[in-house]
């Protein structure tokens, strides 16, 4: 399971996996650092690809399951 940390007025939002059996987390990475650009959406494609949408509109963004580096996909 993943998860995200903070709100969109968060100074930083962290991804993080969860056990499902424990609910113990273990962060994986920062996706975003201030409320314009952090991500406030969360979906996974049909090929696990991991997909964002930031905050205010921004650009919707794949997210790396290793390192939670974000890759823009196109703008709104």
């Amino acid at each position: 399971l993943y998860g995200v940390s903070g709100s969109e007025y968060s100074p930083s939002r962290q991804l993080f996996t969860i056990d499902p059996v424990t609910a113990a987390t273990t962060v994986i990475g920062t996706i975003g650092t201030i409320r314009t650009e952090n991500v406030s959406d969360l979906s996974f494609a049909a090929d696990g690809t991991l997909y964002g949408w930031t905050t205010r509109g921004g650009p919707l963004v794949t997210i790396g399951l290793a390192d939670a580096t974000r890759t823009a996909v196109g703008s709104a």
